[in-house]
């Protein structure tokens, strides 16, 4: 969700009180030992070992909070503590006591009162710190698309513009309080079938006039301390996942191609072939996404016929590293 730098920003900007190490002043260019955000994260980063970067973006499992990033003493950087919010603060009840249920957001959002929905920010900021949380995962200003979608309730509906405005507000209200929101999910996430596993097929003037904005909104206009990424891919590829080597360095990626055979009835057959051979990915490009395909690769053997035999119909397709790591989605048609 957070990249190291990101945590430590918000660290900083719930009011957890982090602290330069000595002679980290001078890291800043500037002699201060304030800074902005920016620049305190990027000091102590800078003195961080490689396992304590790891762990601070992986973070720790913890039965008292839903989200917790351990502390690192060693240079003055506290835990961070992080809450499900668009509806109401979850914590663990035996631990931090009942919460308050707020008016589902999408209510909220039909009161077309922004100054209503900062209110409610403001009382979802002011519990979450009572309860000594730093950051609140809400809002949510994924669009109304999928009918059955089982969190339609904890966003703000269908229109761009109105989940803009509520988003904005909310977002102000809960940062108000010294917490820092976390406006979810980036982006298209607008079904919870599969939602691991799914790619949304969206064209690019569609995604920045109608999914887009809501976000744009959130960063822009309201400053949002952070954003999580969306489970779902979007046009083959992960929302959190970079297809660019951005380092300074060539690298050489293993390219596995898997392809799912054609549903046959009610019972589909999860069988893939693996592909693989060495890409070069240079410094500043992106991995290669595509392979050659022949019918000797989509051919199975027919037992009864004594022959290498194609399937007809619609064959999955998924490229990357592993069958784990897969990274594009694609399907192809044989008749």
């Amino acid at each position: 969700m957070m990249g190291g730098r990101a945590v430590l920003a918000g660290a900083a900007a719930a009011g957890a009180g982090v602290l330069l190490p000595q002679g980290a002043a001078s890291a800043l260019g500037n002699g201060s030992p304030v800074g902005s955000a920016d620049q305190r994260a990027a000091a102590l980063v800078a003195q961080m070992t490689l396992d304590e970067k790891i762990a601070m973006v992986h973070g720790a499992p913890s039965a008292t909070y839903i989200g917790y990033v351990p502390g690192l003493p060693r240079l003055n950087i506290p835990a961070l503590f992080l809450t499900d919010g668009p509806a109401g603060i979850r914590t663990p009840k035996k631990t931090s006591g009942p919460s308050t249920a707020f008016p589902a957001p999408i209510a909220v959002a039909a009161s077309f009162d922004a100054e209503l929905a900062g209110r409610v920010g403001r009382a979802l900021g002011s519990e979450a710190k009572a309860k000594g949380q730093n950051v609140v995962f809400a809002p949510i200003v994924n669009l109304a698309r999928v009918p059955e979608g089982g969190r339609l309730f904890e966003g703000f509906g269908e229109d761009p513009q109105l989940t803009s405005v509520m988003g904005v507000a909310v977002i102000k209200g809960i940062q108000s309080t010294g917490v820092v929101a976390n406006v979810k999910h980036w982006i298209y996430n607008d079904q919870e079938d599969n939602r691991h596993v799914v790619s949304a097929t969206v064209d690019e003037r569609t995604l920045r006039e109608v999914y887009l904005p809501p976000f744009a909104a959130a960063v822009s206009e309201a400053g949002v301390g952070s954003v999580m990424a969306a489970n779902n891919a979007v046009n083959g590829m992960y929302n959190a996942q970079s297809g660019r080597n951005v380092g300074a360095r060539d690298g050489e990626e293993v390219v596995q191609l898997y392809l799912g055979q054609p549903s046959n009835g009610r019972q589909r057959h999860r069988r893939s072939f693996g592909v693989s051979s060495g890409s070069g990915c240079g410094a500043g490009s992106g991995i290669p996404s595509s392979s050659p395909l022949n019918s000797e690769d989509l051919a199975r053997w027919d037992v009864k016929r004594h022959r290498w035999h194609v399937q007809a119909g619609r064959y999955h397709v998924g490229i990357g590293a592993s069958s784990r790591d897969i990274r594009v989605r694609r399907s192809i048609e044989v008749r």
